[in-house]
């Protein structure tokens, strides 16, 4: 009887431990992507705010004479330079 009982509880034992380091692997996993989550928007959020400052200043298409005209590489090359000397005075 006393034999039965032990094995009973080192059966129970084991599976107590199995569930409880799943439950830890499942913890870390949702860590995991709650990091990759937010690794992720602080990126994309850095890209929008890249992409607002210079956007506007390398528009492919820019209005003159009432007229929408394509911009030329060399315009952006000067625009874009520009921009990075004016971020270096500041």
């Amino acid at each position: 009887m006393k034999k039965e009982k032990l094995e009973q509880d080192k059966e129970e034992e084991k599976k107590n431990s199995a569930k409880e380091e799943k439950k830890r692997k499942e913890e870390i996993a949702k860590e995991e992507k709650e990091e990759k989550k937010k690794t992720k928007k602080e990126e994309e959020e850095k890209k929008r705010n890249e992409e607002g400052r210079r956007g506007k200043k390398e528009k492919r298409w820019y209005y003159e004479g009432g007229r929408i005209r394509k911009r030329k590489e060399e315009e952006k090359n000067i625009m874009i330079t520009s921009d990075r000397v004016r971020d270096r005075r500041q």
